[in-house]
């Protein structure tokens, strides 16, 4: 897995002003944020582990009350 040129510059930069062993803190994640939170993923995670074929609409219909506002293209 590499990284990026800039990634690493970042990194020797911020390492040089810091102590010997502390290591430079993780840039703040970017990006949308989550539609689904952690506790709905746990349970569909769930539910696909009990039956590797079920579809989102078979979920959808077993948790209706948690699932209400997803769309099968999310």
């Amino acid at each position: 897995m590499g990284r990026n040129a800039s990634t690493i510059k970042r990194l020797k930069a911020a390492a040089r002003v810091t102590h010997h062993c502390n290591i430079p803190p993780r840039k703040h994640g970017s990006g949308h944020p989550r539609k689904i939170t952690k506790e709905t993923d746990a349970i569909l995670r769930r539910g696909v582990l009990k039956n590797h074929k079920i579809t989102f609409a078979g979920l959808k219909k077993m948790h209706p009350g948690l699932l209400k506002d997803e769309s099968a293209l999310t």
